[in-house]
């Protein structure tokens, strides 16, 4: 997926290009706690009764842990090409 695509799919989501090109999966956690919180806001700014986030496991559950509040195992990752439902 290259950012040129991202950006004409999807014209009101904007992208930094530091996130885009070192990615979240690494970041310092104050960092993700703010990129998390961009994401959370975008969602609700669209108003919708339902968003869908495609992402790697591994980021949606750092994003379940930040929104949840609480500490996730391996154990906790969605299973092969899963989903989990999220009220924010």
């Amino acid at each position: 997926m290259t950012k040129d695509w991202v950006a004409e799919e999807f014209p009101d989501f904007h992208l930094g290009g530091k996130r885009w090109a070192e990615g979240i999966n690494e970041i310092a956690e104050k960092e993700f706690v703010d990129v998390a919180s961009e994401l959370i806001h975008w969602c609700k700014q669209l108003e919708k009764d339902r968003v869908f986030v495609v992402t790697h496991d591994g980021t949606m559950t750092a994003y379940r842990q930040w929104m949840e509040r609480r500490t996730l195992t391996r154990e906790d990752f969605p299973k092969e090409a899963g989903w989990i439902r999220m009220n924010v």
